[in-house]
């Protein structure tokens, strides 16, 4: 599930009780996978959380906003890359 930014002016009002993100790096390895036309976070924000955090970031393109409700089914391609990233 994807993380909304609860700062960006298209959150929908009945999404509450998310605090405001972290803004320092993760102590542990992590990745960010973000999608251009996320509805809840822009790219141009998720790319921004993920330099805070230190993570690596992956444009994802277009799959709206990253849930079970996107209907991305079993995502081979989300699973590559975790497979890649487990494998560092």
């Amino acid at each position: 599930m994807a993380v909304p930014d609860v700062h960006g002016v298209s959150l929908p009002k009945t999404i509450s009780g998310y605090q405001a993100l972290p803004l320092t790096a993760l102590p542990f390895p992590n990745i960010v996978l973000a999608s251009t036309d996320d509805p809840y976070c822009a790219i141009d924000r998720a790319e921004y959380f993920a330099k805070e955090w230190g993570s690596q970031f992956v444009n994802m393109g277009d799959l709206g906003h990253i849930n079970v409700e996107s209907n991305i089914g079993e995502w081979p391609n989300g699973r590559n890359i975790l497979n890649k990233f487990m494998d560092m």
